[in-house]
């Protein structure tokens, strides 16, 4: 009894330690395959914290799935926890999938190698047949950057086998930004069936590039033996199809070489565009806002218009952040580019020209094309400062002095009788109007127009975001906590931000700025 006791005791002592102890193996699930078939190899961890490691290639050869998955058990109140994970790749020569490692629990641990064997068949025999094949088709090897290339993913296979379901790997490149045009479409073919995807890819980087491998995954239903199979009534297609299993194929797709060529230097636009800028209003009022429409618009990689950040001295600029609406249209990509610009300031301003510079593919050359400078006039603008230098001051005071003195001499020369009477109802006359005037002065300040409300009243009154920045815009130079308060409302309005506006400390800075004014 002792001795079968004892033997528990030495179990239970045991168990906690196999449950935490850490192991790492790497299992594919084959080791020889033909070109066009896929290897998937599945590493698997035991223990509470494990890091996998990060594999873009084997040999080369781009992962082109991967998935995890983890299990737990419990034996005794203890908790033991497995992961996997598994990567798929498609070589197309022999290759080795290297030793990798792996953490576990903080303890580093690595891979046994293994070797892959890739075997060649004849391209008729691959296409030909039962097989189903997948091909990539450009429609043409050379571009520059930013130029559509047109691209095809073709799934051929025979009517026949009656795939239920066909899931292609979407292509994703380096260096490339892609589009796809429509949806799938499906047809028939000389007793094949073809689904076909279409792209515009668009290079990002010039170079020498391989695109692919693709690879698609093709399920379909297999008949097993029915344990009913020889009862006559269960023999139909109702009672085979409950008998089936699911079938999966991979296949992978070839690679296809391109040749990128630079654009020119300075110039980031392939296509053909137009630019055209408009201010709401080309007269306004000292530190009220003006607002210019900048719009691209144009066949090409119209993304990569860049936004305008016009520098317009002594004014506060505030450049929205673009909108572009893109399409496709007769299979060519395009779109509008549209951009809004807030000026404020207090004197005349010029709005200036804007300027694309974009690589015409058709003539082969750079185009630059510009809109024209807008002159705004602001009503009761800052009067420019004019210098004028001490001898020019006293030379125009002396010349005045002058000219003063030889006029009296003249009068006093020609003074009459009859002079005196007509200096006399020249002064009455004068007189009079001096007094008219001074009344009409009067009843014009009754009828002026009432004070403008105080800046604050009218921060506290604005109704929304966009109509406190445009309150706040002209004192954006002269506060930090005015700027930091503008950049929250920009979020709010362009970004569909949440952020609080404090109003009290927008207009305790405001009335201490107002203070420092005087």
């Amino acid at each position: 009894m002792r001795s079968v006791s004892g033997r528990w005791l030495v179990l239970l002592l045991l168990v906690p330690l196999l449950a935490a102890a850490a192991s790492v193996r790497l299992e594919v699930d084959k080791r020889s395959i033909v070109e066009g078939d896929t290897v998937t190899f599945t590493i698997t961890a035991e223990g509470r914290d494990v890091k996998f490691p990060v594999v873009k290639s084997i040999g080369g050869f781009p992962i082109l799935t991967t998935a995890k998955k983890s299990s737990i058990s419990i034996v005794n109140g203890t908790v033991s926890r497995s992961i996997s994970k598994s990567y798929t790749f498609a070589p197309m020569k022999d290759v080795k999938i290297p030793p990798l490692e792996v953490e576990v629990d903080g303890k580093l641990f690595e891979t046994e190698p293994v070797e892959i064997s890739v075997g060649h068949i004849q391209k008729q025999h691959r296409n030909g047949g039962d097989s189903p094949s997948l091909s990539l088709i450009l429609d043409k090897n050379e571009s520059r950057v930013g130029e559509a290339l047109r691209m095809e993913v073709l799934v051929k296979y025979p009517k026949d086998r009656n795939y239920v379901d066909v899931q292609v790997q979407r292509p994703e490149f380096a260096n490339f930004w892609i589009k796809q045009i429509g949806d799938k479409e499906v047809y028939d073919d000389d007793g094949y069936r073809v689904i076909r995807y279409r792209y515009l890819i668009f290079p990002q980087k010039a170079g020498r590039f391989e695109l692919g491998p693709l690879q698609a995954t093709l399920a379909r239903r297999v008949k097993i033996k029915s344990p009913l199979a020889n009862d006559p009534f269960f023999d139909d297609d109702f009672f085979g199809s409950m008998f089936a299993r699911l079938e999966r194929r991979n296949i992978v797709s070839g690679k296809i070489a391109v040749k990128v060529d630079p654009l020119p230097s300075g110039v980031d636009l392939n296509g053909l565009f137009d630019i055209e800028a408009e201010a709401d209003k080309t007269r306004v009022e000292a530190n009220k806002p003006v607002h210019v429409t900048v719009k691209v618009n144009g066949i090409g990689n119209i993304d990569d218009v860049k936004k305008f950040e016009p520098d317009i001295p002594d004014a506060v600029v505030y450049a929205d952040d673009p909108k572009i609406e893109a399409y496709i249209q007769n299979g060519e990509y395009g779109g509008t580019f549209t951009q809004r610009i807030t000026i404020v300031a207090d004197r005349n301003f010029t709005v200036p020209s804007f300027e694309i510079r974009y690589f015409d593919p058709k003539s082969k050359k750079v185009v630059s094309k510009r809109t024209d400078p807008i002159e705004i006039e602001v009503v009761g603008a800052v009067a420019a400062n004019k210098s004028t230098s001490p001898e020019h001051a006293n030379e125009t005071l002396f010349e005045g002095a002058g000219k003063l003195e030889k006029e009296e001499r003249a009068v006093s020369a020609k003074v009459g009788e009859e002079t005196r009477w007509l200096y006399l109802l020249t002064g009455f006359a004068a007189g009079a109007a001096c007094a008219y005037l001074f009344l009409a002065a009067r009843g014009y300040r009754r009828r002026k127009k009432p004070k403008e409300k105080p800046l604050s009243k009218r921060v506290v009154a604005a109704k929304s975001d966009k109509e406190l920045l445009e309150l706040l815009l002209p004192y954006v130079r002269q506060s930090e906590v005015i700027e930091a308060e503008v950049r929250k409302l920009e979020e709010n309005i362009y970004k569909n931000g949440k952020n609080r506006v404090d109003k009290d400390s927008i207009i305790e800075e405001l009335e201490w700025l107002e203070e420092e004014a005087r």
